[in-house]
């Protein structure tokens, strides 16, 4: 349990950072809500200075590991899905070294 909040909290810290950079202004309802979570998977990365979130979706089929997913996220927070399966397959690592430079963020845990 203490990882966990230990990892809310890295996150919290590096994207209320991040997205003052790149968004500016009051910037804590958009980190509150990432950093909350997504009920449909883990946040992985941030694009295009801050208004997309790239989530990593788990969708176990016999065709595709696991799939990218994209949500717009507004001012308030509010996150809504924009784009499904920007990615599919079993080797996010290698999708993400490949658009390392398209991010505006990545999650510690995929750098």
């Amino acid at each position: 349990m203490r990882d966990q909040e230990r990892n809310r909290r890295v996150v919290r810290y590096e994207l209320g950072r991040r997205l003052l950079e790149l968004r500016g202004g009051d910037v804590e309802a958009m980190v509150e809500q990432l950093a909350r979570g997504f009920v449909d998977g883990d946040l992985v990365a941030l694009r295009d200075q801050g208004q997309e979130a790239l989530v990593y979706d788990r969708v176990r089929t016999s065709i595709v590991d696991g799939r990218l997913d994209v949500f717009g996220i507004s001012r308030g927070g509010s996150v809504s899905r924009q784009e499904t399966g920007i990615w599919r397959g079993d080797d996010l690592e290698g999708w993400l070294e490949v658009h390392r430079g398209e991010l505006d963020w990545v999650h510690h845990e995929w750098r």
